[in-house]
């Protein structure tokens, strides 16, 4: 659901679906792509998303390692170590 537009209404919190939106943009990739949804199942959509958010994951891990530290190999290094052994296996 998106906001309105009108921005002299009352300050109301309009929610938005973070499946449907993934969806929406999903299907909006695989357009581009030439890829027709319809012509795969539904595990292999899931497949598909799957994959994209694990590497989506690894992508926004080196890029909050780089904010918090830089280019300083050791230090980032260092987080993603605490991390693991902290069993959260996320930097966030």
């Amino acid at each position: 659901m998106d906001k309105p537009k009108d921005n002299n209404q009352n300050d109301e919190v309009y929610l938005i679906d973070a499946l449907e939106k993934y969806a929406e943009v999903m299907n909006e990739l695989l357009s581009e792509m030439g890829v027709d949804s319809r012509n795969y199942t539904r595990e292999d959509l899931h497949d598909f998303a799957r994959t994209g958010f694990a590497e989506f994951n690894k992508i926004y891990d080196e890029f909050v390692l780089w904010v918090m530290y830089g280019n300083d190999k050791k230090a980032q290094t260092r987080a993603m170590l605490r991390a693991m052994r902290n069993k959260k296996g996320r930097l966030y």
